[in-house]
């Protein structure tokens, strides 16, 4: 993001030369439209932080910065979104709608907090009313203040470990601004720890979220929270602590329900791709971005996650390049389809012709066919799972069935755990301060009673320092450590020996064809459909046949 005085100077020219102004005049006019803009950006405090767009209203903008020109008050904002702009629109909103605008900042302009913090720096008195409701908002503000624990969870903050984290960031932003092709998502970064840390300061080190209990059974936050910010801003809030994360949380549930359903109905079915996936991931996704990338200039760890978050699409039924499907993220719908993922048009050509990837792919619409089958009818009186013309939506019935799995699942497993020891929870993983040996063993006991095959990962957090090597080597392109990791997976792999029966899906590309196989479990998708359909008829004429003789089941 370029520096506002940048904008300054180029508005106060380009203005004197269109208008013939006075410097005094010229001034005045582009300040007046800065701080247009500021005010409004301070709506904005609500926005999904994850991203470097704002919310804003423009008819508000374009009033507040009117200018007196030649005699005559005018509406100045369009003359600078022509002439030069202080942002680009991404979505143009409608009052019909209610609907904000969306924008990105092409100039880095201070808001108010960047002026708080200022202030808590430099140890000025800010009061707690007045802060609260600015970095809240007018709307959350009154929740803030009446609050219970039916409302707010509150996170204790490691403001050192936060600060340093702050400075770092900054630090590195001046350093390699010049070499950096765009800062404002750090920058953005920035903003919202600021906004932590500013109200963790006058609240006695305590961040105090306003719970927001999703349609589809998740817990989400509005406001500042950590549960939505980048991780980097969430570790360095927390300071020291320990990290547990459920590995392949979504495909072991996906397969426990698809084994338990053709178990039910005594159909033989085996889902090797699966299995073999939740077993070496990380050797699965190493060897595809090798074969995918090749000597791409991409680095190494943007590939492996844009192959990560592939997959991810893919359990949530993405089927191909087209068709996009949608999950809720961080209290935010998202719609993404694997084109949208992996962009090169020949890149991901390769990964979808991937003979592991196709394998895969129709493996999991197999599994998304077998549980909607089951359960959509159970469903079909659930809203927020149909589409706007009325119709059961399998994506969003497979969505709104695994996150109520998730979140009971998490309250069950982590029921007994202090609250004292309990920093926070976001959706299939939590942090502790500390945990006992018996503690954790519960945890891993009650999470495998729910669904078996599910495993936890453990992490150590450790607090920002002054110096921070954590931070260069998350964003370099120096990914030494990175690629010998990749390196061991790979080496890992050629060396594996598959353990499940029928688990003969190969890496690399196969020299056998599948179709009589797909061909076998496609027939078993249909006759297990229509024997789930025809015992809901069965089940619907029996309750017809007793409520006609008034008979309660």
């Amino acid at each position: 993001m370029k520096d506002i005085n940048e904008f300054y100077n180029k508005a106060l020219v380009m203005l004197r030369s269109n208008f013939n102004l006075t410097s005094t005049e010229s001034r005045k006019i582009t300040n007046r439209y800065i701080n247009a803009v500021r005010v409004e950006l301070n709506t904005s405090v609500d926005f999904n932080s994850l991203t470097d767009h704002y919310l804003v209203r423009l008819k508000v903008i374009n009033n507040n910065s009117k200018a007196t020109i030649d005699k005559e008050r005018q509406y100045i904002h369009t003359w600078f979104m022509n002439n030069c702009p202080l942002f680009k629109i991404i979505s143009l909103g409608s009052n019909i709608d209610k609907k904000f605008t969306e924008i990105s900042m092409y100039y880095k302009v201070d808001t108010i907090i960047d002026s708080l913090y200022t202030k808590v720096e430099n140890n000025e008195n800010i009061y707690l009313e007045d802060t609260i409701e600015a970095l809240y908002g007018k709307e959350l503000a009154p929740i803030i203040f009446e609050a219970d624990e039916d409302t707010i969870d509150i996170a204790l903050i490691n403001c050192d470990s936060l600060k340093s984290y702050i400075n770092v960031t900054n630090n590195y932003i001046l350093k390699n601004k010049k070499n950096l092709m765009d800062t404002n998502t750090l920058e953005t970064r920035v903003r919202e720890a600021k906004r932590i840390y500013t109200l963790a300061n006058v609240c006695d080190g305590h961040l105090l979220q306003i719970k927001s209990q999703s349609e589809y059974g998740r817990l989400f936050y509005k406001g500042p929270n950590l549960q939505s910010c980048h991780k980097d801003i969430r570790h360095a809030a927390l300071g020291k602590c320990i990290e547990y994360d459920i590995n392949n949380a979504v495909y072991a549930w996906r397969l426990h329900e698809a084994k338990t359903i053709t178990k039910e109905y005594n159909t033989n079915m085996e889902f090797p791709c699966t299995i073999d996936y939740m077993d070496r991931k990380d050797a699965l996704r190493s060897h595809l971005v090798e074969d995918v990338y090749g000597i791409s200039s991409i680095n190494d760890k943007f590939k492996l996650k844009l192959i990560k978050q592939a997959f991810t699409a893919i359990g949530f039924g993405a089927k191909g390049s087209g068709g996009p499907v949608f999950w809720y993220e961080d209290g935010v719908r998202k719609t993404y389809a694997i084109n949208d993922i992996i962009r090169n048009p020949y890149e991901r050509d390769t990964f979808l012709e991937h003979p592991f990837v196709r394998e895969f792919i129709e493996e999991q619409h197999s599994i998304s066919k077998i549980i909607f089958s089951k359960y959509n009818n159970d469903y079909k009186n659930v809203a927020v799972v149909k589409t706007e013309s009325g119709q059961m939506s399998e994506s969003k019935l497979l969505a709104y069935l695994y996150q109520h799995v998730e979140t009971a699942l998490m309250n069950n497993a982590l029921s007994h755990i202090p609250k004292a020891d309990l920093l926070l929870r976001c959706h299939d993983a939590f942090y502790v301060r500390r945990i006992s040996k018996d503690d954790i063993l519960e945890v891993r006991y009650k999470l495998q009673q729910y669904i078996p095959g599910l495993a936890l990962a453990k992490t150590e957090i450790d607090e920002w320092v002054t110096v921070d090597p954590r931070f260069v080597q998350s964003i370099d392109v120096d990914l030494a450590k990175h690629r010998h990791t990749i390196a061991q997976e790979m080496l890992k792999s050629k060396n594996y020996k598959l353990e499940h029966k029928n688990n003969v899906i190969p890496i690399k590309p196969a020299s056998t064809d599948n179709s009589k196989y797909m061909k076998i479990r496609n027939d078993e998708i249909k006759r297990l459909e229509e024997e789930i359909r025809q015992q809901e008829i069965g089940k619907q004429r029996l309750s017809q046949l007793l409520a006609e003789r008034n008979i309660e089941l």
